[in-house]
């Protein structure tokens, strides 16, 4: 019996050396994993399935237990789960991805190019909607008004906000949307133009008096924007966001959202 505690190791050995390994997907190891769990431990490798983590642990004890298709070395790097934005505005984001993108225009004429394109490719589209234009990139670094884009648009209503959100320029189109047809004095806010006629471009408060009357997405179309920035998100590793104002509407949106599986 003195020999019964080496029998029992020896077989033990051969039995874990003769087990069969689990089929994964995906094994990461030589990584330095913040698991983010109640005592915020570490580990070296994990072994994924079907898009989900199904072990985490040592180099050995991974490798050991699983097998699979693709092996990733991390080299000694750092893998943690997600990140977290704790202030963001997630249907902002929603409605700008389905938007025009002026970020970076050289010129009020390459902002109207950007929006014709856009046109073009979303044909269905009732107003034309786009933001992230700085008139200090241009050569003329004049605020824009409405001339040039009746010129291009005379029968679509547009509406293009600047990058600080503190402005914006409209066409006659959605001046007349709007029955915006003189200038009004605003509270905290300036309807530019001149022999009380608007020129087009709207600054802070005065912006809401056309932004009010752009016909609200319905909620099939949020679902579909809000799944793209979804994904958006999480390809960056954003896993989780605090919405910095939502309203009532929005969030029961989210709440039938998440009810539904989506």
């Amino acid at each position: 019996m003195r020999n019964f505690p080496v029998i029992l190791f020896l077989f033990s050995m051969i039995f874990l050396a003769c087990s069969p390994q689990e089929k994964v997907d995906l094994i990461v190891y030589n990584a330095h994993v913040y698991t983010v769990d109640s005592t915020f431990s570490t580990a070296q490798a994990f072994a994924v399935r079907d898009g989900k983590f199904i072990a985490i642990g040592s180099d050995d004890e991974i490798q050991r237990k699983y097998k699979a298709k693709e092996k990733i070395d991390a080299d000694g790097k750092a893998i943690y789960p997600g990140f977290y934005d704790a202030h963001a505005h997630l249907f902002d984001e929603a409605e700008l991805m389905d938007q025009v993108d002026l970020n970076g225009a050289d010129s009020f004429e390459e902002v109207i190019q950007r929006v014709k394109s856009y046109q073009q490719k979303n044909p269905n589209k009732t107003w034309l909607i786009g933001g992230g234009w700085d008139q200090n990139r241009w050569k003329d670094k004049s605020f824009p008004t409405k001339e040039l884009l009746d010129k291009a648009f005379p029968d679509i209503p547009v509406y293009l906000i600047r990058v600080d959100y503190h402005a914006a320029v409209v066409n006659s189109k959605a001046l007349e949307w709007a029955k915006l047809t003189n200038i009004p004095i605003i509270h905290g806010g300036v309807v530019g133009g001149s022999n009380n006629t608007p020129n087009g471009l709207l600054i802070d408060n005065a912006m809401d008096l056309v932004n009010k009357t752009i016909p609200v997405p319905s909620e099939k179309e949020y679902l579909r924007m809000l799944k793209r920035t979804q994904d958006s998100l999480l390809s960056v590793g954003l896993t989780s966001i605090v919405d910095a104002g939502l309203s009532k509407e929005r969030l029961n949106l989210l709440k039938n959202t998440i009810r539904m599986g989506n």
